[in-house]
């Protein structure tokens, strides 16, 4: 008699996945996807925002020492300008600027005669955004307190031609002073306000480190406005005596320039 052996039973085949059940994972794999998108979508606008603020607050702390140092170097590679200042505030929304302390150095040349060729104690300004943004510059107020200019000039050169020098190729004749607001036409510069307390303005002649002449004005004020009207410029500037004080002009000539102007 022959025994055959037993076989183990094999498992049961599983059924087919239905469609229902494709059906359903479909959408979850949907929502799970939206979820990934969502978030980073999120994540962007969480740093878009994050990074708005921090601007936002960089303008309201230009003098903060981590950022003062990069805008003093923009001065410096932009502008030509050692800027310096105590403390200064742009606001983006309302387009107030802020500055106190402000001061600009004089070139190396002149700097023992002089340190700085301008200095102002507070800088206040209502700038129009939406005119910025049009790419014009429309000033609502200007106010300079406490400005005091210097300027050093010898038988060669002269503190503005040291910071802004022409071009040694242009053969264009200088424009005369009766002619030089027409430099201000097509600028887009508008300006509704503009008052300017002066301290001090003063011009210092020299030879080498000696100072041979001096001329120098005393608290003054100037007010004016700038509109452009097509071709036409609209430029008004007005001089007076500020109300607690009296302006004074004080000329000073060293000995020997005297003699040297009596030949």
């Amino acid at each position: 008699m022959t025994v055959t052996p037993e076989t183990p039973d094999a498992p049961p085949a599983e059924p087919p996945a239905s469609a229902d059940t494709e059906a359903s994972a479909t959408p979850a794999r949907r929502r799970r996807w939206l979820r990934v998108l969502a978030w980073l979508v999120g994540g962007v606008l969480l740093a878009t925002a994050l990074l708005a603020g921090l601007g936002v607050w960089a303008l309201g702390q230009l003098h903060h020492p981590r950022i003062k140092p990069h805008v003093v170097q923009a001065a410096l590679d932009y502008g030509g300008l050692q800027l310096d200042f105590a403390v200064l505030r742009v606001s983006p929304f309302s387009g107030e600027v802020h500055a106190e302390g402000l001061s600009f150095a004089q070139p190396e040349r002149f700097a023992q005669h002089a340190p700085e060729w301008l200095t102002v104690e507070a800088v206040d300004a209502d700038l129009d955004v939406r005119a910025l943004l049009d790419g014009a510059v429309h000033v609502r107020a200007l106010t300079l307190t406490g400005a005091q200019l210097h300027v050093v000039r010898d038988a060669q050169e002269n503190t503005f031609d040291l910071l802004f020098p022409s071009d040694p190729d242009s053969t264009a004749p200088a424009t005369p002073l009766s002619a030089s607001l027409t430099l201000l036409r097509g600028l887009g510069v508008e300006v509704d306000a503009l008052s300017i307390e002066l301290a001090l303005a003063e011009v210092i002649e020299v030879e080498g480190s000696e100072v041979i002449s001096r001329a120098a004005l005393r608290d003054v004020v100037m007010e004016g406005h700038l509109h452009e009207h097509g071709e036409a410029l609209d430029v008004r500037a007005a001089l007076r005596s500020p109300t607690s004080g009296h302006t004074q002009l004080t000329l000073w000539q060293s000995e020997s320039a005297a003699r040297d102007a009596e030949g």
